[in-house]
């Protein structure tokens, strides 16, 4: 944990009555855990600034917002593994709480740290927690990749039978503190960013009569030389892939979409509802999905959730559409192709049918040859790709086939070896040779530059919206 600059007073007025509600709204429901994650902006020049020397403020700020996104992940596996509910509240700065919740989503909740030193601002975050009616609190940094949500919870379970727990750090301090009761002795007249701070905690601990517990030692990456640690960790145990569904209304396969993807480990869903979200929201709770709203557009649904997204690499499902067993070794196999931009899935048709067959054959055929994937084939590609393409295009129809093409002029585009099952009630309903139609008609409207506005009408009236 260390200090960073400060947060507009604004951004903590605003943060104040929105942690006013959120403790009023705790103190009704009283959280068995809290864990609070003090977490900086990844603004380049203000943060990581020790590591500027070797990698520069721009490649300095990436990797302190991969560090964020990996605590964030494991704070996420803590609470699925966590047999009692866990409050976890990011305690940020360096940044306006719009540009905080643009960058960890605004599912989460989210606290300006108040002004002080790090003595002061881990007291009032405690005391916060406290007032809100926590039993058991655990704080730390994002500066640890070796910290797990395993030693998060075991810290959690450790707070049973003792009064404090700390997480030494190899350099004297540590990185993570666990309390039961607050104790403002912990936090005053410490020497922060010292290698004295472990020793004296302890010391001030044993004045309190607080029993105290240790969890293994583990390095911080602060300096160019602790870059290795980094390099160590940053694949062990950490989130691969995010899936992002968007949803509109009610989707009535919404949940066997999200089983599918939970079928891999070190997978993330995030849900991203527009129209009616109360459906949505609730089975999004119920499978222990992040869920977002937005204004309703695929392409804006699905930037949304990618903006937010902690894997490395970026799936995008139809909430009809379900993922195949070993779905995630796919991805990865596929993107580990040397020339490789992004990948999708053949399409498999959940009815009988040779008119269903001959259109999975074409669809195989356009996507294999043309490198023209769209629809329900679950594109997937490498997070840092995504965003270095500008994302979807926030159109009303075509997001997903104007963004492949501008894709595979970067690269190759390949098919996985496994296929998705997607429903074909809209086939059945409309008829196969009609849908077909249709998608070549908004297909080539599109090339031929046709407005968007007319392909709208024209979508609308074939398919009888």
């Amino acid at each position: 944990m260390s200090t960073s600059s400060r947060s507009s007073g604004n951004d903590r007025h605003q943060d104040s009555s929105r942690a006013n509600a959120a403790t009023d709204a705790a103190r009704e429901h009283p959280p068995v855990a809290t864990l609070v994650v003090f977490a900086r902006y990844p603004q380049p020049g203000r943060c990581k600034t020790r590591l500027i020397p070797a990698l520069g403020a721009e490649r300095a700020a990436e990797l302190h917002g991969e560090m964020v996104r990996r605590s964030l992940w494991q704070c996420d596996e803590l609470r699925r593994l966590s047999a009692d509910p866990v409050r976890v509240v990011i305690e940020y700065d360096g940044a306006t709480r719009d540009d905080m919740a643009s960058f960890v989503g605004a599912d989460r909740e989210l606290s300006a740290q108040c002004e002080g030193d790090l003595g002061e601002r881990l007291a009032h975050a405690a005391r916060v927690a406290f007032d809100a009616g926590t039993l058991r609190l655990v704080m730390i940094g994002t500066d640890c990749p070796a910290l797990t949500a395993e030693l998060l919870q075991k810290a959690l379970e450790a707070l049973k039978r003792c009064d404090l727990v700390l997480g030494p750090a190899s350099d004297g301090g540590y990185y993570l503190i666990g309390l039961r009761r607050f104790h403002a002795e912990l936090f005053e007249s410490m020497p922060w960013s010292t290698d004295r701070l472990l020793a004296q905690t302890l010391n001030a601990a044993e004045r309190c009569g607080l029993m105290a517990e240790l969890l293994p030692v583990l390095d911080d990456v602060d300096l160019p030389e602790d870059l290795s640690v980094w390099e160590q960790h940053r694949h062990q145990q950490s989130c691969h892939t995010t899936v992002v569904i968007p949803t509109f209304n009610t989707e009535p396969r919404l949940e066997a979409a999200i089983a599918s993807a939970r079928q891999a480990a070190g997978v993330e869903v995030i849900v991203v509802a527009a129209g009616d979200v109360t459906e949505s929201r609730r089975v999004a709770s119920r499978t222990g999905c992040r869920f977002l709203e937005s204004p309703a557009g695929r392409g804006r649904q699905l930037n949304a959730g990618a903006r937010v997204a902690l894997g490395e690499h970026l799936l995008f499902l139809h909430a009809d559409t379900e993922l195949p067993s070993g779905w995630d070794a796919e991805v990865r196999r596929v993107l580990s192709i040397e020339r490789t931009i992004g990948g999708a899935f053949p399409v498999r048709l959940d009815a009988p049918g040779w008119r269903l067959r001959l259109i999975e054959r074409g669809i195989a055929i356009r996507s294999r040859w043309l490198q023209w994937p769209y629809g329900d084939q679950a594109l997937f590609l490498k997070r840092e790709v995504f965003r270095q393409q500008g994302g979807f295009p926030e159109l009303p129809l075509m997001e997903d086939f104007a963004f492949v093409r501008r894709l595979k002029s970067n690269g190759t585009i390949r098919l996985a070896a496994l296929p998705v099952i997607t429903s074909a009630r809209r086939w059945l309903r409309l008829g196969a040779w009609r849908v077909t139609l249709i998608n070549q008609l908004m297909v080539a409207g599109f090339l031929l530059g046709v407005p968007m506005r007319h392909l709208v009408r024209l979508y609308n009236r074939r398919a009888g919206l």
